[in-house]
């Protein structure tokens, strides 16, 4: 959990996008907006996700 958050506050510095496979199997792609202590929040498009970091399953 503590590697996933790490990798997602160096792509949110940088403003890169990143894929998330999400505990529902769910891929997510987007550019990390910010990261907080609970989750990570991605734009795609117009649209903002906030996602829980217990979801996330892996980060490429």
């Amino acid at each position: 959990m503590d590697y996933i958050k790490q990798l997602l506050t160096l792509r949110a510095t940088s403003l890169s996008t990143a894929q998330i496979t999400l505990t529902t199997g769910i891929l997510v792609l987007g550019t990390v907006a910010f990261v907080n202590d609970n989750a990570v929040a991605m734009s795609n498009g117009i649209n903002i996700l906030v996602i829980p970091f217990d979801k996330i399953v892996s980060v490429a």
